[in-house]
């Protein structure tokens, strides 16, 4: 390991969202997160986005903003390397601030994946030009969301690839009940159902994926690289998704992701541009990526200067500027 020595700070944020996020595991007004700022001996400056959702398996802001609270203001290679795998958030906060000290930004567009609700009726309207589209489910019981769903359905355009997420909601029952609706449309254009049980379930998910023709993806299941990990080892046959800003070791995923052929999709956490840069930045880097990104999140929270991504079906990556991340700093709250 190399013994660099890098100048360490960091500052927090909080942004509030339009209006609450509501999902099957809780309901969001706010969302807090922390800059991680490096520096070299060559004055080069790269920034990192800390943005724990543990709601979903990560660590907690709290522990987070403790942890680096009490980082030295000077730190090294082996220090980063050191980073507690029970905080991923922080390690790859960390690790892509020191990734962009030596910037391959690649330019690259993607598609990406209109997020609606299921009481949107007026969803064709709200998301012109996109091609795939992405609704939450399981809130309310099966029969309620099926008919909610034909309704968006049959206004969707034909050529539509259609995602259903249930953030592990469901019941092995009501998972049945779904993929048989889903597997018995006349279109086959369902891309997957995502995270249908809660994570721990993955064996019994992957009986149902054997048993029906509508994909499965595991979300949850796979919040950081020790869970990648396992996942790959116990043969999963089907879609991952992948959160990147809670993977927490980059070069593992990179590694992990060398070997795996299974499709992935990179998805959000709803952190700020710095964030959405760095996941961009994997997903660029990966040559077998060629589905819609999770990145229907952009115009969730009020305008707070924290984006500089646009809305709509396409994003493209490494297009910021360091003056953009450095306005964004600018705006965090000094913790340190």
């Amino acid at each position: 390991m190399s013994h660099n020595v890098y100048n360490f700070q960091v500052r927090s944020y909080k942004r509030s969202f339009k209006k609450p996020l509501i999902t099957s595991q809780c309901v969001l007004k706010e969302r807090e997160g922390l800059i991680v700022r490096l520096e070299n001996d060559l004055g080069n400056v790269g920034f990192g986005e800390i943005a724990p959702m543990p709601f979903i398996g990560s660590e907690f802001f709290d522990a987070a903003e403790a942890f680096c609270s009490q980082i030295d203001v000077k730190i090294t290679d082996d220090f980063i390397a050191s980073i507690d795998p029970k905080l991923p958030c922080c390690r790859f906060g960390i690790l892509s601030a020191r990734e962009m000290l030596q910037p391959t930004f690649i330019r690259r567009e993607f598609e990406v994946a209109a997020l609606f609700s299921l009481a949107d009726e007026n969803i064709p309207f709200h998301y012109q030009n996109f091609t795939t589209f992405k609704c939450k489910i399981g809130s309310s019981s099966f029969e309620q969301e099926k008919e909610a769903f034909i309704l968006i359905y049959t206004k969707l355009p034909k050529d539509a690839m259609i995602r259903l997420d249930a953030n592990g909601a469901l019941s092995q029952d009501e998972a049945k009940k779904w993929l048989n609706f889903l597997d018995n449309l006349d279109a086959c254009n369902i891309q997957f159902i995502e995270q249908p049980l809660a994570k721990g379930q993955e064996p019994l998910m992957s009986e149902l994926a054997h048993n029906h023709r509508t994909p499965i993806a595991l979300d949850e299941s796979v919040v950081n690289d020790d869970d990648l990990q396992r996942i790959l080892e116990n043969k999963w046959p089907g879609w991952i998704v992948i959160k990147p800003c809670l993977i927490g070791n980059i070069d593992l995923f990179r590694h992990l992701r060398a070997h795996c052929d299974l499709p992935i999709v990179y998805s959000s956490v709803f952190e700020t541009a710095i964030g959405v840069e760095a996941a961009l930045a994997l997903a660029a880097a990966d040559p077998k990526n060629d589905h819609a990104l999770g990145f229907g999140t952009i115009d969730y929270f009020l305008e707070d200067g924290f984006n500089f991504h646009h809305k709509g079906p396409r994003i493209l990556s490494g297009k910021m500027t360091i003056n953009d991340f450095e306005k964004i700093w600018n705006l965090c709250k000094v913790i340190k």
